[in-house]
């Protein structure tokens, strides 16, 4: 029957289709993201020169997908549809060729599986929806990887279109992102073990030809190590911080999911059973697992010693080779009906948990810009521009502008600086943080608001705001962002604060939570006239609050706030307000603040804030404490010394487990 003679490559349109599909449904209406606003702003110059010059060279990525947008845009406009398109369009390739690698290199089944698997995974599917290298980035390598085969072992046939396919798709990877090139490269050297007499020319000719084709990039690169080594974002910390970063994002890699951890491993071990008594590791396992493996154990290294450029994102170029693995001990069937239902049956169960279980499509994996615009101009219109400090942090004005210009409104956003454009409204916290205290000081209207997204907002921001709009009328948490409309009179409109734990020490009294509280205590010299705390020479540390995570905290996304008031002689003070996560071993989380941010007149009270939301707690039982550290000796007063436990965020990294 026709059927069964090509019954491989029906399943494969189906799972192409639906690849499609589950790629453009609502790729359009997601809200552009920072790094798809850094690609346009870094257009906005007049000659392709300019861009390279004045818009990749500082960057730190290759320039690929700086000049697509750059000639895609010119055509097609800048809308998120239009943006989005041809990276979507990669991401449905991407399906195709891992079919294609995998049925080359075990069988046709195996492709069918790894194309399905690729299909309703989230990794993938995530990144086909955003205009960045990563997409177009795993095509090439993948449509590389996939020529790598043909020229090294069907070297016989059509050998230039090989030549010419493996060149220009190794070039374009290495043109996508460093990462893409780093994958490619070992790829290619890979292949130098396999040389023989039939086919060593073709390679050797290509190798010559992509190095020729790189040299036009080859100062851009040298650039960006002179920068001072690659590196993926200044935010981004090592991996030996997490513990047990590679089986988090194994974890990640299938959807964060036990069922499909399941399924997926069911479907190896059964295989490898069926199998067992001939068992029988080829070549590609070997090749595969190297692929697999190899760039993460770099990225790891070159992340702890050297710059930290280790993320999942990243690693996207490597991980098809992983589902490659799974499933290459599958046996090939040449029955239609049950190659069908299986390949089927995994399709329909991987897209039922992607999209249901995942509920892919109501999470966010960026930090919004869109909603938070619309959620200001709706303040705006609801209460009037006029009653309303309108505040935002974000990384350029370009990531406001572009909805505001899209919607035809105007909002004036108070900057925090004047001196530069660029970082107008951009917050960093610690000496910043006095930047939004005036700004607050100086607000007269009756509303405040306060909107941040794709990068870092600092915790204490809404604490200094509350200190004068106590009223939270809205608050909405999105993934790596947020948005706050503060009041100044206090009602039942009012959102609660999830308060968790609130201790102020006055100095009043001994405080018996407080270790070392009676030391400094003086009558006359806090706020007020009341008791204070006075510190001296002889005393480095002050009150501190020791107090066990699960005594202070309900959930790991708990935020604390601390906040204190001093009067210091010497504006220059070296001393810290300090917050530390312990384990009974050692300090492994210590957050500083100066005070002396915070001075504004030697000899006058001023209100210090430090909050921070722990990275990582191990353990219930590990200790926080709290406490100012006189670092100089100095003579100083503190009072109204307040520790404060809100619920934060539950979004802002992502959907995670909190739970203690």
């Amino acid at each position: 029957m026709k059927f069964d003679k090509y019954i491989n490559e029906l399943i494969l349109g189906l799972i192409v289709v639906v690849a499609a599909y589950l790629r453009f449904y609502n790729y359009a209406e997601l809200s552009i993201s920072g790094d798809e606003v850094s690609v346009l702003h870094r257009l906005q110059f007049n000659t392709l020169k300019e861009v390279v010059d004045l818009g990749v060279r500082p960057d730190g990525h290759p320039a690929g997908v700086q000049v697509l947008m750059y000639f895609w845009t010119k055509v097609f406009g800048i809308t998120e549809a239009s943006i989005r398109f041809p990276f979507v369009i990669s991401g449905i390739f991407v399906v195709v060729f891992s079919y294609l690698i995998p049925a080359y290199s075990f069988n046709k089944t195996v492709g069918l599986y790894c194309a399905a698997t690729m299909c309703f995974l989230q990794f993938p599917l995530i990144y086909s929806q955003i205009a960045r290298p990563y997409s177009p980035g795993l095509l090439f390598t993948l449509m590389s990887a996939w020529f790598w085969h043909l020229l090294l072992f069907r070297p016989n046939t059509r050998l230039v279109w090989k030549v010419v396919g493996y060149t220009l798709t190794t070039t374009l990877a290495i043109y996508m992102h460093y990462f893409s090139f780093f994958q490619v490269i070992v790829i290619g050297l890979t292949g130098f073990i396999f040389l023989n007499k039939r086919n060593y020319k073709g390679y050797v000719i290509s190798a010559f030809f992509i190095f020729i084709l790189f040299l036009p990039h080859f100062d851009i690169s040298l650039g960006h190590l002179r920068l001072g080594g690659l590196r993926e974002a200044g935010w981004l910390g090592s991996p030996s911080q997490e513990d047990n970063w590679f089986l988090r994002y194994i974890f990640f890699l299938f959807n964060n999911s036990y069922s499909v951890l399941a399924v997926l491993f069911s479907i190896l071990f059964i295989s490898l059973y069926h199998i067992r008594k001939k068992i029988a590791l080829t070549k590609h396992h070997a090749i595969y697992l190297v692929w697999f493996i190899l760039p993460f154990v770099v990225g790891y290294t070159y992340s702890v010693f050297v710059n930290p450029v280790l993320q999942r994102s990243v690693l996207i170029f490597s991980f098809p080779f992983l589902i490659f693995l799974v499933f290459s001990f599958v046996k090939d069937t040449s029955r239609s009906s049950p190659k069908l239902i299986m390949t089927i049956g995994l399709l329909v169960f991987g897209v039922v948990n992607t999209v249901y279980s995942q509920s892919f499509y109501q999470t966010n994996f960026f930090g919004v810009l869109k909603e938070i615009v619309q959620k200001s101009i709706d303040s705006v219109e609801r209460y009037g521009g006029q009653n309303i400090t309108m505040t935002v942090n974000v990384g350029h004005p370009h990531f406001i502008n572009y909805y505001l210009d899209r919607y035809d409104k105007q909002i004036d956003f108070i900057p925090f600086r004047t001196d530069s454009y660029h970082l107008k409204y951009v917050n960093y916290g610690r000496q910043d943080l006095m930047k939004m205290i005036d700004i607050v000081d100086a607000a007269k209207t009756e509303y405040f608001s306060y909107c941040w997204s794709s990068g870092y907002s600092p915790s204490e921001i809404p604490e200094i705001i509350q200190d004068k709009y106590p009223c939270i009328l809205q608050r909405t948490y999105y993934f790596n962002s947020e948005y706050y409309l503060f009041g100044r009179e206090t009602t039942n409109v009012c959102v609660n604060n999830d308060q968790v734990f609130l201790l102020l020490n006055d100095f009043d009294k001994e405080e018996t939570e407080w270790t070392k509280s009676g030391v400094g205590r003086m009558d006359s010299s806090g706020l007020n006239g009341s008791f204070g705390y006075q510190f001296t020479s002889e005393i480095e540390f002050g009150p501190t609050l020791e107090m066990k995570v699960k005594d202070l905290f309900n959930a790991t996304d708990n935020l604390i706030h601390t906040s204190l008031w001093v009067n210091l002689e010497n504006k220059q003070t070296d001393a810290i307000m300090v917050i530390t996560l312990e384990s009974p071993s050692k300090v492994y989380e210590w957050r500083g603040m100066n005070l002396s941010y915070f001075i504004k007149n030697e000899g006058e009270w001023a209100k210090c804030y430090h909050s921070w939301r722990f990275k990582h707690i191990r353990s219930k039982e590990d200790l926080i404490k709290v406490y100012v550290w006189n670092v100089g000796r100095e003579s100083f007063v503190i009072d109204n010394f307040q520790v404060k436990v809100n619920e934060g965020n539950p979004i802002i990294f992502g959907k995670e487990d909190h739970s203690l």
